[in-house]
């Protein structure tokens, strides 16, 4: 009895082992195959003149600075997808056409995502389920774009926007935070101004009414807030605006330019550019408190830093 029972009893104990490697290696697998920050990073791009633009990550408090990139191509705009833990980022190319990649927090894994987009922003919604960007697919003007992520099928959807009947150009798309709105930047009625669509088109809202030249729209996380740069190109400041009231405030108001306004996923800081000066070509990255407060200088780059965005390790 017992000769007859003991083979089998070794083979289920074989298997058992085998299983138990095979789970745990599996497990070691997935977790690794994604690379995510276990702390609060930023990212942004820097350009130098003749050299193009890479993207770095540094810590809030401006230490651990680290190029991320390393192309012949610009790489702009970082957006950073908590969810599935890519930076999706613009490379651009002649004739101001860009194309759309992706990479994980640590520059690997680059892959094409795609390919015609022109090089005046984009972004990601908070469901990661759509892109918006701006494009002149088939049409004379330069309109807002969403592409539709199914599964690995990438569908492009009709423009939100229409050129050819409302006139001038949009572009800088931003995702409210549920998901529901893009703020953008339209010269339909003349100068650069601010206006609001909804994802599916079906409403329109000007937000800004200026003779100043708005730029940049970034919402706050609770959806509450726009920030945007309002100016001439050699001389911009910050502003906040009230979604609700459209009441704004002046958060910067230096000489030189103040840029690319975006916020921690917790609401409490603002991460800008600002040249500083009025005869300097280098940005640098500062933060400061979303009331405009306690302002700190992160950068001191030899190229021109911008388009700063908060990573945070996803809850």
């Amino acid at each position: 009895m017992f000769g007859t029972s003991f083979p089998f009893a070794k083979l289920l104990m074989i298997f058992v082992f085998i299983c138990t490697v095979l789970y745990f290696t599996l497990r070691v697998m997935g977790e690794k195959q994604i690379a995510r920050p276990n702390q609060d990073w930023i990212v942004f791009a820097c350009a130098q003149p003749t050299e193009g633009a890479e993207i770095y990550r540094m810590l809030p408090d401006g230490s651990q600075l680290t190029q991320v990139t390393r192309s012949d191509e610009n790489g702009l705009y970082p957006q950073w997808a908590p969810k599935s833990g890519w930076i999706f980022f613009l490379v651009s190319h002649e004739n101001s056409r860009g194309s759309i990649r992706r990479m994980r927090f640590d520059g690997t894994d680059i892959e094409d995502f795609w390919e015609g987009s022109w090089s005046d922003g984009f972004d990601v919604s908070p469901n990661e389920n759509l892109v918006a960007f701006s494009g002149v697919t088939g049409r004379t003007g330069e309109d807002i774009y969403i592409l539709e992520i199914k599964d690995d099928d990438l569908v492009l959807l009709p423009p939100l926007t229409d050129s050819i009947t409302d006139g001038g150009r949009s572009w800088s798309p931003a995702f409210s935070p549920d998901g529901e709105w893009i703020a953008y930047v339209s010269t339909q009625d003349g100068n650069n101004e601010i206006y609001l669509i909804k994802t599916d088109g079906s409403e329109k809202v000007r937000l800004t009414s200026t003779n100043e030249n708005e730029y940049n729209p970034a919402w706050s996380p609770d959806g509450k807030w726009i920030t945007f740069t309002s100016g001439e190109l050699a001389d911009t400041d910050i502003f906040r605006m009230n979604v609700s009231t459209q009441e704004t405030q002046l958060l910067v108001g230096w000489r030189g330019t103040q840029a690319w306004a975006s916020w921690s996923p917790d609401g409490e800081w603002i991460i800008f550019a600002s040249s500083d000066d009025l005869n300097s070509e280098l940005g640098q990255i500062y933060k400061m408190h979303s009331d405009g407060s306690n302002v700190e200088q992160l950068t001191n780059m030899n190229c021109s830093a911008g388009q700063p965005q908060w990573i945070a390790p996803k809850t």
